[in-house]
């Protein structure tokens, strides 16, 4: 399982060459359109961690769903920090502590740039 838009390329092709089923959730929603059965395992896989925010939210539409997280959680990158998230380990190709910066003491903040979330905002900030 696995969250768009980012994780869905890496979900897919891994669940393809694995031979397991694909499926994502909408975070924006609260949903999963795919067909799970309770106690059915899952595996969740994301492209990069650094607040958590995605992956806890794909992780509570499971649980909702009474899906069997297995663990650990698959990650490109993990620049968060942490070990485990909601319990679950976190394995990833890349781990290093990125820093996160409230709006207040960002420095590209204070050199005048305006701090925006990239994904509710990916299309217009790839748009020159």
């Amino acid at each position: 399982m696995t969250y768009p838009p980012f994780g869905l390329a890496i979900a897919y092709v891994l669940a393809r060459e694995s031979g397991a089923k694909f499926g994502y959730v909408d975070i924006e929603n609260d949903a999963c359109n795919f067909d799970i059965k309770r106690g059915q395992k899952v595996i969740i896989i994301g492209d990069d961690i650094y607040s958590g925010g995605s992956i806890k939210k794909t992780i509570n539409i499971l649980i909702k769903m009474h899906a069997k997280i297995e663990s650990p959680l698959f990650t490109i990158g993990n620049f968060s920090g942490m070990k485990k998230l909601l319990g679950i380990e976190i394995l990833s190709a890349l781990s290093e502590r990125g820093n996160l910066y409230s709006e207040n003491d960002c420095p590209m903040c204070q050199s005048g740039s305006k701090a925006v979330l990239p994904r509710p905002h990916w299309n217009k900030l790839m748009k020159h």
